[in-house]
């Protein structure tokens, strides 16, 4: 009886009058199908305040995601953006329904704590209303930092949040991220070399895997090297102070390796668990024994042994670590000695390989230049320097 009255009033315009007498009616009274029926009346009437006192006791039930939209849009702005926890999840779910409005987004924006992917999408719908993402950013980046569940759209979320963030969110960030590319090798996000660069050039100082991050990237991409060597090389500077080296070394530039001493260096590298007996099985080539040493533990699940080779060598090697109680053959390879390019001014070793290179019989009398060069050189050497014990 009662729906056929209230039909009977939005019939003949009374809207008052349907406002007073929903007022005055128990809901509960009602079965569901009547307030199912009433309920997209009150929207369409604009009765917002009936309808939401409905929708907050028993839910939408039929009603379509437009008219949701149209109802929680008007409420959200009657409580001026208040948070209410039962508003924020009735708008989450008509988001998810695929309608929303703009008021709804902002407040979603302000409020919404919930499935990484669902604040991402919500993320992305309010960007292209140029809302202000900053708080949903946040609880995006900080949730998926603590979960380890990352979206595919995480670099593009930093980014918009980088230039007003939190320094320690964007440093955690930017940690676990180095930690999963260099350690794991993952692929990482959109951008994010480029943030970890801008972060350096702020002035802020970069931890120990951050910098390990940024010099292999150095060495992986050398026009980047080339424009910021200085950089690069300071990093590579910490990393041997702390006694580490790493087979991407050998990528840097030139002129970085000679002036560390690293030109004479070959890295054997292998990368599996952490704290595992790993050994290094090695012989130069046209040799027949092995020779066998345990591979020290240099980064988190990164063994490292150096080696130094001369001109014409190279070392054949295997290695293995126990698995399950037992030895396993896990990796294998050879490594040449590379030729270096020619410069004007030589190292010691560049000299020693470039001496090993003449051929004792054809270029007998250039070797002999090249040895009374290197002696006279190396006489120097002693006479004006000394070694500070």
């Amino acid at each position: 009886l009662f729906l056929k009255l209230f039909r009977l009033l939005c019939f003949l315009g009374r809207t008052e009058e349907m406002e007073r007498e929903l007022e005055r009616m128990d809901l509960s009274l009602l079965s569901a199908r009547d307030r199912n029926a009433i309920l997209p009346i009150c929207i369409e009437q604009k009765l917002y305040g009936q309808a939401y006192r409905m929708v907050e006791a028993y839910g939408f039930g039929d009603v379509q995601p437009a008219d949701r939209a149209c109802l929680l849009s008007s409420r959200i702005q009657q409580i001026e953006y208040a948070n209410d926890p039962v508003l924020v999840l009735l708008c989450a779910d008509t988001f998810l329904a695929g309608k929303y409005s703009e008021t709804m987004l902002k407040y979603l924006c302000m409020y919404y704590q919930g499935p990484t992917k669902v604040m991402s999408a919500i993320f992305k719908s309010a960007s292209a209303f140029l809302l202000d993402t900053q708080a949903i950013a946040e609880r995006i980046l900080v949730q998926a930092l603590f979960t380890a569940k990352f979206i595919a759209d995480i670099g593009a979320i930093y980014q918009s949040y980088a230039a007003n963030g939190c320094r320690m969110v964007k440093a955690a960030y930017l940690t676990w991220f180095s930690y999963l590319c260099f350690v794991k090798d993952m692929i990482p996000p959109d951008g994010f070399y480029d943030a970890l660069r801008a972060w350096q050039s702020e002035e802020n100082e970069l931890n120990e895997v951050c910098g390990l991050a940024l010099l292999k990237y150095y060495a992986m991409y050398p026009s980047v090297l080339e424009q910021e060597e200085e950089r690069a090389e300071e990093l590579l500077k910490k990393c041997l102070l702390r006694g580490r080296s790493f087979a991407f070394f050998k990528k840097l530039s030139h002129r970085i390796i000679a002036k560390y001493q690293l030109d004479d260096k070959y890295f054997i590298e292998y990368h599996t668990g952490a704290n595992r007996q790993v050994w290094l099985h090695a012989k130069l080539r046209d040799t027949d024994d092995y020779q066998v040493e345990e591979m020290p533990e240099v980064y988190e699940g990164i063994y490292v042994i150096e080696k130094i080779l001369f001109a014409d060598e190279a070392i054949q090697y295997y290695i293995s670590e126990e698995l399950d109680g037992q030895k396993a053959v896990t990796k294998s390879g050879v490594i040449p000695c590379e030729p270096m390019p020619y410069r004007d001014e030589m190292s010691r070793y560049e000299r020693l390989n470039e001496m090993l290179l003449l051929h004792p019989d054809r270029d007998a009398e250039r070797l002999l230049v090249k040895m009374r060069e290197f002696a006279q050189l190396n006489l120097a050497v002693e006479t004006l320097f000394t070694i500070i014990e």
